[in-house]
């Protein structure tokens, strides 16, 4: 092996052309959650149908509204002032 066969076997080793190898194979992400315009429009929560607020969390199936899914009692805090 020559000196430029080294070299060439040295530069796939390198930690990055490894991991931009394992990303084009689909098995590492580069760039973590894309922008909100491209996420395909998904919606996270709905209407909750025990306050009626638009707070209930699909994929969680709890409401951070009231509690609902969660607690039997309606969610409160003695420091919410209620008017």
């Amino acid at each position: 092996m020559g000196p430029a066969a080294e070299a060439v076997g040295t530069f796939i080793n390198t930690p990055l052309v490894a991991r931009l190898a394992r990303a084009l194979l689909g098995q590492v992400t580069l760039m973590g959650t894309g922008t909100p315009s491209k996420r395909g429009g998904r919606r996270t929560h709905m209407r909750c149908r025990r306050c009626g607020r638009h707070s209930y969390h699909m994929q969680k199936k709890r409401c951070s509204a009231c509690g609902y899914g969660v607690m039997a009692k309606l969610k409160n805090y003695a420091w919410a002032k209620a008017h």
